[in-house]
């Protein structure tokens, strides 16, 4: 890795290694480590490839029919150039002491725990969260989120299968003892920052964390044991590494790049899961590749040797972001039960109004754009503790205490950038924010 990937903030020299050290800033180390794991994962699954260059494709076609004014253009604006560095990741952790290491990891990278998942509510035993950027400056220079779940081996049923997987977390350590120091020394004396020379050396530690390992933790025995109770269990539990399980990359006009996927032969899943197609779009839309069966090989207990097999959890997802919606917002989705073509209508009203009131009354230098939605896709089964008040099963203080630390409230941060936004339109329209405040949803 070139150094020159690396840049370090000059003005930025307190503490060790000295007071003419310069430190890598957060926001740069976090666009560096998510290029090197998208080359990781593309060099992984080859399909990978494939798949980013179909949504390069789409993502300057619907560019251009924005510039062109054409029917279907796209209507979240967005660069091509950004596009093409904006991912999300996914990976699955087994313990809590892995939980809190990665939560280190992003620390540094300049990512926190925004909400809290509840997937038992899917059937999965299992929580989450998503480390990512909070602040709109740090959203702007790089989104690099990664969903990340853990554990809950109280919702296994079976016995035998909680006490091998159990076992096999116990013994293993997917954290290397040069990442170890490097998470120390940051956040010793450097407070929580890197040099550029320790940057570099971190971003190919902790991927050493996330890449995929072909030689199983598990005997071929145990690995049927877990994944007959579960294939996520198995997923988990069996290998020596928290591999990503899908790296996602954003895509304007989803539906054009479902039809490529499937034009290149690509094992694409039957619908694309979110709401609706709409002229503004909401919240998330997604859809990918089916998981890809991959070699492994598992060692034979007692014996030196080890014996062939296959693994299958690990896909190619694009998705398609639109704009956030408030609690109130929230509750007028399709899936809540009303009529969608009434939600569509009822949405469309609210945004005219907004568009009237800002051509109106707004200074020549404001930009109105809606928020993107940075969270993840809740028609997939898994809810959010924080949206619903009538959750029964998710273990919120269990995952914290796992972190060590609180998980932060999505639509508190989402809440915080629209007074943010309306104060700075009120200082320059010259009025105080009691003028504007019922503006704040």
């Amino acid at each position: 890795m070139s150094a020159g990937l690396l840049s370090a903030s000059r003005a930025d020299r307190r503490g060790q290694p000295g007071p003419d050290a310069a430190y890598v800033d957060a926001d740069s180390l976090r666009t560096t480590f998510a290029l090197a794991m998208s080359t990781m994962y593309k060099a992984e699954v080859p399909l990978y490839g494939d798949l980013m260059q179909i949504v390069q494709n789409v993502n300057r076609d619907a560019q251009t029919r924005r510039v062109q004014g054409l029917d279907g253009s796209a209507t979240m604006d967005a660069s091509v150039e950004r596009l093409t560095l904006e991912r999300h990741g996914a990976i699955r952790l087994g313990t809590p002491r892995e939980l809190h290491t990665v939560r280190r990891i992003f620390g540094l990278l300049g990512m926190h725990a925004v909400g809290y998942y509840d997937l038992s509510a899917a059937g999965l035993p299992m929580h989450a969260t998503c480390f990512r950027p909070t602040s709109p400056y740090s959203l702007e220079q790089n989104p690099f989120r990664v969903f990340t779940t853990l554990l809950r081996p109280d919702l296994v049923k079976s016995g035998a299968a909680r006490a091998v997987a159990l076992d096999l977390l116990q013994r293993r350590n997917i954290f290397s003892d040069a990442l170890l120091r490097l998470l120390d020394v940051a956040e010793g004396a450097q407070e929580g920052r890197l040099t550029p020379q320790q940057g570099e050396k971190f971003v190919v530690e902790a991927l050493r964390t996330f890449s995929w390992q072909p030689l199983a933790a598990a005997t071929r025995g145990e690995y049927a044991l877990l994944r007959s109770e579960h294939p996520i269990l198995a997923d988990v539990a069996c290998f020596r590494s928290s591999h990503i399980n899908h790296l996602t990359p954003r895509t304007l006009d989803i539906s054009a790049a479902q039809e490529a996927m499937l034009a290149a032969g690509m094992a694409v899943k039957s619908r694309i899961e979110g709401p609706p197609p709409r002229k503004c779009p909401i919240l998330l839309r997604q859809t990918s590749f089916l998981a890809l069966q991959e070699g492994i090989r598992f060692p034979v207990s007692g014996r030196d040797e080890l014996v062939e097999g296959f693994h299958k959890a690990r896909f190619g997802e694009i998705e398609e972001r639109g704009a956030s919606v408030t609690p109130a917002g929230r509750k007028l989705r399709p899936d809540t039960g009303r009529d969608v073509s009434g939600v569509s209508r009822h949405v469309g009203r609210v945004a005219a109004s907004w568009a009237r009131l800002l051509r109106t009354a707004h200074p020549p230098s404001a930009v109105s754009s809606p928020r993107v939605y940075w969270k993840h896709c809740p028609s997939r089964g898994t809810r959010s503790a924080m949206e619903m008040e009538d959750i029964t099963g998710p273990d919120l203080e269990g995952y914290e205490r796992a972190l060590q630390c609180r998980v932060l409230d999505a639509n508190g941060l989402y809440a915080l950038a629209q007074r943010r936004s309306l104060e700075k339109c009120a200082e320059e329209l010259g009025l105080g924010l009691d003028d504007v405040s019922h503006l704040l949803c």
